[in-house]
């Protein structure tokens, strides 16, 4: 498992071993909440698909940084009071 810090965003990244190969899994976690992404593609080592699922989580990052600036009025302070609120409460139960 690695955790690696891109962008105000915790990408952290297991490789899991079915039948001889390496899958990748990523979490994506920031202060309004989390991801998972699972990819279906499979590597020969488990430092292979870690590699890849930290370049997987980067580029979900990149999309969602690129979205808010397109459509900064869906982000709006209000928006971000509840999703700081609801990280909170994940952190803090």
């Amino acid at each position: 498992m690695k955790h690696v810090s891109y962008l105000g965003y915790v990408i952290t990244v297991t490789a899991k071993s079915e039948n001889g190969t390496w899958r990748s899994h990523v979490i994506i976690t920031w202060y309004a909440g989390k991801f998972d992404l699972h990819d279906e593609a499979s590597f020969t080592t488990e430092m292979k698909a870690e590699e890849h699922a930290i370049e997987l989580g980067k580029h979900w990052v990149n999309n969602r940084l690129q979205s808010m600036q397109r459509d900064p009025d869906s982000y709006t302070f209000s928006n971000n009071l509840h999703e700081i609120s609801e990280y909170l409460l994940f952190l803090f139960p």
